[in-house]
């Protein structure tokens, strides 16, 4: 017993150490990111937002790890930070989701899911991810085609990647199939609650102040992002988001 008490203390070091470590590396990662996202949609000022990216990269990447410690399962989860931190960047600047990063990022997550469900011996983790993957794919693709105008395709080719992190999330906290629909639905209602509150918020910021954000330009194909108070806003960052809150505090949600 008093050999585990003069440890803790060390334990707590180390554990401040790592998540020490994991912020800055979150902002170099975010560092990175910014650079990729700037090559899509280059900042509308050379401030680059004060460091925005970076900053929400370090915090990310900093949960994860006190989340999830240091293993096999922490490598699916910062792929996702990493991946949706891009993703939200391209879409807040220029309001369309590339494929050249979806689809990439999609493949990467895919692979990780896969390395730490075996590593783990979850496989079933993998199948649930992939169903998951399919049946988020499909409620968004109806309610594309439902409303093209209030849902672009981009959201639709970015809503399997999410899945994938929502139904391993689920697979490894051990309640089964129902635990992935639930968090599903959850994701997505926590998703258009976050996308309701920004719409308000820009619009109302927008209207206050004249000024619209433009239109997507003829290169982005993925359709017209969202519109709240007649103004144009991305949805990606909110289903970023509430993404990665279901990937974080599961336990939380979970009846």
């Amino acid at each position: 017993m008093e050999a585990v008490r003069a440890c803790a203390p060390y334990r707590r070091r180390v554990n401040a150490a790592v998540l020490a470590s994991a912020l800055l590396g979150g902002a170099a990662v975010g560092r990175l990111a910014g650079g990729v996202a700037g090559r899509f949609a280059p900042p509308r000022s050379a401030r680059r937002g004060a460091g925005l990216i970076e900053s929400t990269a370090a915090v990310l990447l900093a949960a994860v790890v006190a989340r999830f410690g240091v293993g096999w399962n922490t490598i699916p989860p910062l792929v996702a930070a990493v991946s949706l931190v891009t993703l939200s960047a391209v879409d807040w600047r220029s309001g369309r989701l590339p494929d050249a990063i979806t689809f990439p990022a999609s493949a990467a997550s895919l692979a990780a899911i896969v390395v730490a469900s075996i590593a783990t011996h979850q496989p079933g983790a993998i199948v649930a991810a992939v169903a998951a993957a399919a049946g988020y794919g499909a409620v968004m693709w109806v309610a594309h085609e439902l409303r093209p105008s209030a849902l672009g395709f981009g959201d639709v080719k970015l809503s399997p990647l999410l899945g994938l992190h929502i139904g391993w999330t689920a697979a490894t906290a051990g309640k089964g199939w129902l635990a992935v629909v639930s968090l599903s639905a959850q994701a997505l209602v926590l998703s258009c609650l976050i996308g309701l509150a920004m719409g308000l918020v820009l619009g109302l910021v927008r209207h206050r102040g004249g000024a619209r954000r433009p239109e997507p330009g003829p290169g982005a194909a993925d359709g017209p992002t969202t519109r709240l108070l007649d103004t144009a806003f991305p949805f990606g960052p909110a289903l970023a988001a509430g993404t990665m809150v279901v990937v974080l505090v599961p336990e939380g949600l979970l009846l």
